[in-house]
């Protein structure tokens, strides 16, 4: 406990930014549009269409001997599962959902003795609520709203573990609105400071500008938020969403500034202009949700807003309003402001501490307003209709100023929550004496692959999840290259290090070398295992996670029809990635892809000039008129002059080229260029997202070691077989950090009772790594 207040009283002050347009209210009136604007929705039956389901698979091996130089059921996550009868009735968009229930009762209850949390959110209540200067509706709605769902809001969110965040609205003319976008963005990173998992879902030119904004100043945490950027319209968005509500399980969802169908099928803006083309419809995932009955809280600046409350009466046209209701509804004149004040409430409530501060604010505020003018974010038209697209008229915004009424906002929260620290229900409090969920996981590779790896890995599991893990690197620098061994003898190096990897007792070892996966890692498990009981270790389950499988499962997903793989030479040699593919597809039942792999170097031809060992030797931190970086260059090039420019998606299958990315997209660019082809038409990935979510989803399973002190272990360590000066080098060049621990260490020598062969004699030390 004592450790815990310590650490909490060393924490630096939290901070954010966000930036937002006031909404329009046209003198405090809720605005309509004109009568007969057809709805531009075809029917769903126009984007229906047979998918032939091909029965073979095809996988093109470029060698490493290349010359170019150039129901309602319940999941097992809790999710209720819907049946194709239900999803059809979402998708016939005829039926409204109304929202699940909600307990006042229970929530007056919990919060009876709770005086001070009830003041301060009456408080905000009154700051957030819509001004004088609005209709009297408007006031009374907004007023209404806060007053009964401010504090339901704040508790549910605090309650949640995972929350879904729908946002994105785009203007006649295809203009992204500063408001949903940066909004989203407050509302993420709040979360993530709390230890909730926040989930991004909105179109691709929203998902750019909330990741531009969140990796400006977050850059640990921006580009490792999970985004699911969703173009599809009609039946293809009724069944996305299912299948992402279903994965992802959500506990909560928070819609912020979502355009909302009104009675007619229409999306209006404030002035009642038809926005239907220019957005996609995720007031669908509000009914959906409404229907599996997840609970959900709408932030509204307009009455055309998804989850607005619903109205007795109203001196409005009475197609205006939108229909489909929130759990919670929040009526705020700005939603900037709004999303300010919840997620202010919500950190004041976890983490007794402010949540942004006025100058990153500010600058955010600046940023959004001139990005949202950049031509570079304009909103594609995602369906087809007879409405035409306004003209698109770029403006300059005014300079933001200490005076920006946002701003203004932020300084009053900053005043209420500054006083005495304020109790609140008995969950909060014990939640935040006991701190975060930790856990303790081994990464294993064969050389610097697990130190390139190592923050990216990290910073995916801590903005995906809500707990921390605490990392012991393990790399077997002495033995690397794995690709130099033959089968036999990769078999038993693979043993040694993940008996050594066992002793650590960790939670679950994660494998970041493609190479040592190719051995079977069923037989391996089984080997350590015998040999731990005869060393007397009883009780501890060895787990480890198969790189291979999971970026095989990952591919058949998202790397559409024609994937490429870039992969070391031992591992396109092995065919472990076709092959596991193959059986990855045959599972979902799913379209086989047509595979392309492509082996990075030639041990025969040109030895020691493969990409992993110049990695290695750090030659891609070399100047670039060095002799080194040029001859790392001509390699990257050799092999991207192999990549089909018809690929559908580049897949770096080795933990070592992440480090040369750019250098890849540079050339691939180049290439695209040269054939007439868009540039960054072929995403370049990096596997190891794909792997971080295995370890969440594996942890979440996994129930803690009894009697495991966890908090005691170190964030991160690296144990190496390799040359302590060499490899404190490449901790400072990949991590970058000083003060990393690092242990030279020995691998046990484990007899293989099963052993595919006698143990083979090790192969000459070489300092030469790649995996």
């Amino acid at each position: 406990m004592l450790k815990t207040i310590a650490a909490r009283a060393a924490q630096p002050k939290l901070i954010y930014h966000g930036k937002c347009l006031s909404a329009k209210l046209r003198k405090g009136r809720f605005s309509a549009r004109a009568r007969g604007t057809p709805s531009a929705f075809p029917d769903w039956r126009e984007l229906r269409g047979s998918v032939p389901h091909r029965t073979y698979w095809r996988s093109t091996f470029a060698s490493s001997t290349a010359v170019a130089d150039s129901s309602r059921n319940r999941n097992t996550q809790g999710t209720i599962r819907l049946d194709q009868q239900k999803l059809k009735r979402i998708e016939d968009k005829k039926e409204i959902f109304p929202p699940p229930d909600f307990d006042r009762n229970a929530l007056k209850e919990k919060y009876l003795h709770k005086k001070p949390a009830l003041n301060l959110v009456q408080a905000f209540s009154k700051h957030m609520a819509v001004k004088e200067k609005a209709s009297n509706t408007l006031r009374t709605i907004s007023d209404q709203s806060l007053s009964e769902h401010l504090l339901a809001s704040v508790d549910a969110l605090a309650g949640a573990d995972k929350v879904m965040i729908f946002c994105g609205r785009n203007t006649t003319e295809g203009k992204l609105t500063v408001g949903s976008a940066v909004s989203a963005a407050i509302a993420a990173y709040a979360l993530h400071l709390c230890y909730k998992t926040p989930i991004i879902v909105c179109d691709a030119p929203n998902r750019k500008l909330i990741e531009t904004l969140l990796t400006a100043k977050h850059p640990e945490f921006g580009p490792y938020v999970r985004y699911v950027p969703i173009t599809e319209v009609n039946g293809q968005l009724v069944r996305r969403l299912h299948k992402e509500f279903n994965r992802h399980a959500p506990d909560l969802s928070l819609y912020i500034d979502v355009p909302g169908r009104n009675g007619a099928g229409d999306y209006l803006d404030a002035d009642g202009s038809s926005i239907s083309l220019l957005n996609v419809a995720l007031d669908q995932a509000l009914n959906m949700q409404n229907l599996m009955k997840i609970p959900s809280i709408a932030i509204c600046g307009s009455i055309v807003n998804a989850g607005f409350p619903a109205l007795n009466s109203l001196d409005e046209p009475e197609d205006s309003a939108a229909v489909i209701r929130a759990t919670h509804a929040l009526v705020v004149p700005d939603v900037v402001q709004g999303t300010l004040g919840l997620m202010e409430l919500l950190c004041s409530a976890c983490l007794d501490s402010q949540a942004y501060q006025p100058d990153w604010l500010a600058n955010a505020l600046d940023t959004a307003a001139a990005l949202t003018e950049n031509g570079d974010f304009k909103a594609p038209v995602p369906r087809s209709g007879a409405l035409q697209q306004s003209t698109w008229t770029p403006k300059a915004h005014p300079p933001i100023t200490n005076e920006h009424p946002t701003l203004q906002q932020l300084s009053a929260f900053h005043k209420l929550t500054g006083g005495r620290r304020i109790t609140w229900t008995e969950l909060i409090e014990k939640s935040k004496l006991e701190g975060p969920k930790v856990r303790h996981a081994v990464l294993y590779d064969s050389s610097d692959g697990v130190l390139i790896a190592a923050n990216d890995f990290i910073r995916y599991i801590r903005a995906r999840s809500n707990f921390v893990l605490k990392v012991d690197a393990v790399a077997d620098h002495a033995k690397a290259s794995y690709g130099k061994h033959s089968y036999e003898r990769l078999f038993e190096i693979v043993v040694d290090g993940v008996a050594f990897s066992a002793k650590l007792k960790a939670d679950v070892i994660v494998m970041v070398c493609n190479t040592a996966c190719t051995v079977d890692l069923d037989s391996v498990k089984e080997a350590v295992t015998k040999w731990l009981e005869g060393h007397g270790i009883r009780g501890y389950q060895v787990h480890i996670i198969d790189l291979v499988k999971t970026v095989a499962a990952a591919v058949i997903e998202l790397g559409g029809s024609k994937p490429t793989l870039l992969a070391t030479e031992a591992t396109s040699e092995s065919g472990a990635y076709p092959r596991v593919i193959n059986e990855a597809a045959e599972r979902a039942g799913t379209d086989l892809p047509e595979i392309t792999v492509i082996g990075c170097g030639n041990r025969n031809a040109r030895p020691n000039k493969d990409l992993a060992h110049l990695v290695n030797k750090l030659a891609h931190l070399k100047e670039k008129t060095s002799i080194a970086y040029t001859e790392l260059e001509r390699e990257v090039e050799r092999y991207v002059d192999l990549i089909p420019l018809d690929s559908t998606s580049v897949w770096l299958c080795c933990t070592h080229f992440p480090a040369l990315r750019e250098l890849f997209k540079k050339h691939l660019n180049r290439r695209l260029k040269d054939a007439g082809l868009p540039q960054d038409s072929i995403p370049v990935i990096d596997p190891v997202f794909a792997q971080a979510e295995e370890t969440i989803r594996f942890l979440k399973e996994l129930k803690p070691v009894e009697n495991k002190d966890y908090r005691a272990i170190q964030d991160l360590r690296v144990l190496t077989t390799g040359i302590k000066e060499e490899v404190a080098a490449s901790i400072r060049t990949h991590i970058g950090k000083e003060g990393v621990p690092l242990f030279t260490v020995n691998f046990p020598n484990v007899t293989i009772q099963t052993a595919p062969s006698p143990r083979a004699r090790p192969a000459p030390k070489d300092d030469q790594g790649g995996n």
